[in-house]
This record gives C-alpha cells, sequence and structure tokens, in this order.
C-alpha cells in the first residue's frame, strides 16, 4: 500500500514541474510578446 503511495507522490512531483515549466515558459513568451509589440 505505501509503495502505491509513493509512486502516487513521485507521478505528482513530476507532474507538477513540468506543469510549473510549462507556466513559466507560457509567461516568457508572453513577455517576449508584449516587449516586441
Amino acid at each position: 500500500m505505501s509503495l502505491l503511495k509513493l509512486l502516487w507522490g513521485m507521478i505528482l512531483a513530476v507532474g507538477l514541474s513540468l506543469l510549473a515549466n510549462l507556466l513559466f515558459y507560457l509567461i516568457e513568451e508572453l513577455f517576449k510578446n508584449e516587449k516586441a509589440g
């Protein structure tokens, strides 16, 4: 049971880090477009 929780926690951590990277990338692109425009 604890192994399942550990696996779920790992998946959640990876998912969150990917989501954070995507958000930072989108925000960066938005700022680039704002400066260009």
